[in-house]
């Protein structure tokens, strides 16, 4: 019995490793991990007979159910079938790979933690030009962003976003000094990534979570730290070039041509009774694209939601979202209002509904109130 627990225990520490490094290294394995948590569901559900469902449970399957009936709908009247989501799906296998093991999260979480805190050492000492990793920045009409092995600055900035929401929850399960030079490695992450959303959503969520309970002078002395690594980062003149055109796109210019998309899709979605309700099909924006003059996605996850899956999608989205927030919150509930609020803001410059780190985070949310119960903050340890 003993042997086969240990077992157990080696072939989880493995899987949730593989998972761990194989999701901020999409760029170069698309769907890797798609497969790898699959299987894993498969046989979880193959060795367990029984799953406990609770009443609030039940409530997030059914409206995560519906949800899906409205991508199929959408895709079915629009002839998309071919472009239906896949992540939401991403959901329902990562809570049954977590719900098969309560402390399947908490590994997952400290080795992605470690895994994307090393990327961005790699890229701040590239930067510091101590090392020479240039394979993991994005280079653009000489503009350079952190990007990681995921090829896009804004989806890494995003993954590492996230990250560090898990880890401001999970803060007891790592010691005091490792987490806080773990979470300034993160946060200079997002930094070097220069999405402006993600960099705004990181800096609500200190303002919301952090500063009421550390108080104001600590919360100076963060803000100090904050300046000082910005300075030491971006001390090169390439990346103040960088800075400076991220900004004045952002205040004077065209928002890198999101505000174009946006007026020009939600005329065409609104110009239809059919795709008003059911949108133009799942994923299916770039294929209206030369009809309405756009050669790019987006940029904005209600937009793009509303767009693809109507009215009809937007309303069983939010409700299923709803649901996951209701059954959070009666824990930790503040935490959880300043990570959605946060993740919100987030949405508003990208299309980041889709991406996996939101999955990641909804479903982690809805096992970990629901089924597993593993203490989260507890800031008065401290």
């Amino acid at each position: 019995m003993n042997s086969k627990l240990t077992f157990d225990k080696v072939m989880m520490n493995v899987i949730c490793l593989i998972a761990a490094a194989l999701l901020p290294s999409r760029g170069v394995f698309p769907y890797h991990i798609d497969l790898l948590l699959i299987t894993m569901a498969v046989l979880v559900m193959l060795r367990k007979k029984t799953f406990s469902i609770s009443n609030s449970m039940l409530e997030i399957i059914i409206s995560f159910g519906v949800f899906c009936i409205s991508i199929i709908i959408s895709a079915i009247y629009n002839n998309a079938t071919s472009v239906i989501y896949f992540y939401p799906i991403f959901f329902f296998i990562l809570v049954i790979f977590f719900n098969s093991n309560k402390f399947n999260i908490l590994l997952f979480v400290r080795y992605w933690t470690f895994i994307n805190a090393l990327t961005c050492m790699l890229g701040m000492l590239t930067i510091l030009e101590l090392l020479n990793y240039n394979e993991l920045f994005y280079a653009k009409v000489g503009n350079v962003r952190l990007a990681g092995l995921m090829g896009n600055p804004n989806y890494f900035g995003y993954m590492i976003f996230i990250n560090i929401l898990l880890i401001s929850y999970y803060n007891q399960f790592f010691k005091n000094w490792l987490y806080m030079i773990l979470h300034i490695i993160l946060l200079c992450g997002v930094l070097l990534s220069f999405s402006r959303t993600s960099i705004a959503a990181i800096l609500i969520f200190y303002l919301l979570f952090f500063l009421p309970r550390i108080g104001m002078l600590k919360g100076g002395a963060g803000v100090i730290l904050f300046i000082f690594i910005g300075v030491s980062l971006f001390k090169s003149e390439l990346f103040i070039d960088m800075l400076n055109y991220r900004l004045e796109n952002l205040i004077s210019g065209d928002g890198s041509g999101r505000y174009d998309i946006w007026r020009l899709g939600f005329d065409y979605a609104t110009d239809s009774v059919a795709r008003f309700f059911i949108g133009v099909g799942g994923n299916g924006f770039y294929l209206i694209g030369d009809k309405i003059g756009v050669t790019n996605t987006v940029h904005n996850s209600f937009l793009r939601l509303f767009f693809e899956l109507g009215l009809m999608g937007v309303i069983s989205f939010f409700v299923f979202i709803a649901l996951i927030v209701k059954s959070a919150i009666k824990g930790d509930s503040y935490y959880f209002f300043c990570s959605i609020t946060a993740i919100m803001i987030n949405w508003i410059g990208n299309d980041f509904f889709l991406v996996k780190e939101t999955w990641l985070f909804l479903a982690i949310m809805f096992v970990v109130k629901n089924k597993c119960n593993l203490p989260g903050i507890n800031l008065s340890q401290k």
